[in-house]
């Protein structure tokens, strides 16, 4: 069995995915500090943007998963990408109009992702 790193589709999925996890990151931080300036520096205002990003992934995840795994993988992940496509787009005209709700109500909205990390969704197939 070959390691998993000389897997050429392997590598492209986890290229892909730590990217997508960086740029995330860098989202959320820019998000903060975005908040953080536009409240006068509130520190309310950083806890409620943290707190409408993750309590929706919270509560919903456990019932999100058991849907993903009953639907196909594929498409589920081109969905799910359509969807964040349309969110960011959403998220970077609420803040250039300086718009905090719709910021938070964009976050509520992000923080929904359907977790689709199923054990049949992230098979690598090999090359034919």
């Amino acid at each position: 069995m070959k390691p998993l790193f000389m897997n050429r589709n392997c590598v492209y999925l986890w290229t892909g995915q730590a990217l997508s996890m960086a740029g995330d990151w860098v989202r959320d931080m820019a998000l903060l500090f975005w908040v953080f300036g536009a409240t006068e520096h509130s520190p309310m205002a950083r806890a409620g943007i943290l707190l409408a990003q993750r309590a929706p992934s919270l509560l919903i995840s456990p019932l999100a998963g058991a849907v993903a795994d009953r639907l196909d993988s594929r498409r589920l992940l081109l969905y799910t990408d359509l969807v964040r496509a349309i969110l960011s787009t959403l998220q970077v005209w609420a803040l250039t109009a300086n718009n905090l709700i719709g910021v938070f109500g964009l976050c509520v909205c992000w923080g929904q992702r359907i977790p689709v990390s199923s054990d049949r969704g992230w098979h690598v197939h090999r090359a034919r």
